[in-house]
């Protein structure tokens, strides 16, 4: 065996001439292999101008006069103004400048060490790590697993308060949580380009739509627009309240129904519309006018808002036409219309819960 298994170091043999020789290509693989350092395990061309001592570990198909006739995963050296060859064996470890981390050889790949050392001067500092799964420069934590747990600090102790805190750089930037299936996105919340905190979804990684915004001045929540100017705010859309077969209600200034609320009331088929403090009332309204006005006292007005009898009209009020051949059933009394071909002319007709008579004389309609 005129070489060592491991590094390859080349044995000075007895009565060898030029020993020197020998000991000194020994010497010059030492250098390059001894605390294995490599200015990039990525780059994939033969760079222009190397330095004196500078190595690389090869990427497949690497480019290069040199570069080109070694191997992948190689490490190449540059000694003595020419590159040299040095196959790893399984179990070697670099540190990659570029990523300011350690690499280490499996036998077949080159993959950035996890769970191990790190690149900078502190011991509890490591600029990339993985728990079962390779960190790189872009995820430089990762986790690959079914579950993470996150809990509070219950021996130094700590305050018994548990927090992730995501931090970006300027409000412009994003600082987000993000879904996704088959690495492709689906949804994501938090601080999406803006300080305002949203929710939006995607059906294909690409497109996005915000469900739900929130101003972080006001604490407006808007669902399907940015920017919503009152409490909540749907736009684009319908909004559905349910409570399956129960009754289902909308309460407006509590929460225990001791103002007013609208109800539906499924066993009945029935929306409620109730004012419940003493003295409440329910107004309808147009263009910002009330138009019918149901008192506290269950009177209704049209056209006012002080009622003085059950039904108080502030106006004129119109009943259906009938010609005297198309009259309906005089049952129940008290139904008015107008009959507009009656005998004696047009006229406003009562029901007495058997005929139909003239309001100017009372006489049966003919």
């Amino acid at each position: 065996m005129s070489k060592s298994p491991r590094l390859g170091l080349s044995y000075i043999l007895p009565q060898q001439a030029q020993k020197h020789v020998t000991a000194n290509h020994s010497f010059r693989r030492l250098d390059a292999l001894v605390q294995l350092g490599v200015a990039s395990a990525s780059l994939a061309s033969e760079p222009a101008a190397p330095a004196e001592g500078d190595s690389y570990i090869l990427p497949s198909a690497p480019a290069g006069a040199a570069w080109s006739s070694f191997a992948a995963n190689a490490v190449a050296a540059f000694q003595d103004g020419e590159w040299i060859e040095l196959t790893p064996r399984a179990g070697w470890r670099a540190y990659a400048r570029d990523i300011a981390a350690f690499v280490v050889f499996d036998g077949a790949a080159w993959t950035v060490e996890t769970g191990g050392g790190s690149g900078g001067s502190s011991g509890s500092s490591a600029p990339i790590f993985g728990v079962n799964a390779t960190a790189d420069t872009t995820n430089r934590l990762t986790v690959k697993s079914d579950a993470s747990l996150l809990s509070h600090d219950d021996v130094t102790p700590g305050s018994g308060d548990a927090r992730q805190i995501v931090n970006k750089a300027s409000a412009a930037k994003t600082a987000s949580v993000l879904f996704q299936t088959n690495s492709s996105g689906r949804a994501e919340f938090g601080l999406n380009g803006v300080d305002d905190f949203s929710l939006k979804v995607s059906s294909d990684g690409a497109a996005w739509t915000d469900a739900v915004y929130i101003d972080r001045l006001t604490g407006n929540v808007g669902v399907g627009v940015t920017n919503p100017a009152l409490k909540f705010v749907v736009d684009n859309g319908s909004m559905s309240i349910a409570n399956g077969s129960s009754n289902c209600y909308l309460s407006f200034g509590s929460s225990n129904f001791s103002t007013g609320y609208i109800a539906w009331v499924p066993s009945a088929n029935r929306i409620a519309l109730w004012s419940v403090p003493a003295g409440g009332e329910i107004r309808l309204g147009t263009e910002n006018t009330a138009r019918m006005t149901v008192a506290a006292d269950g009177k209704v007005g049209i056209g006012t808002t002080v009622p003085a009898s059950k039904l108080d009209v502030d106006g004129t009020i119109r009943v259906k036409t009938y010609a005297k051949a198309a009259l309906p059933s005089a049952s129940p009394a008290g139904q008015m219309l107008y009959v507009s071909d009656e005998a004696g002319g047009a006229v406003i007709a009562f029901s007495d819960g058997t005929n139909w008579r003239r309001t100017t004389d009372r006489a049966v309609v003919s």
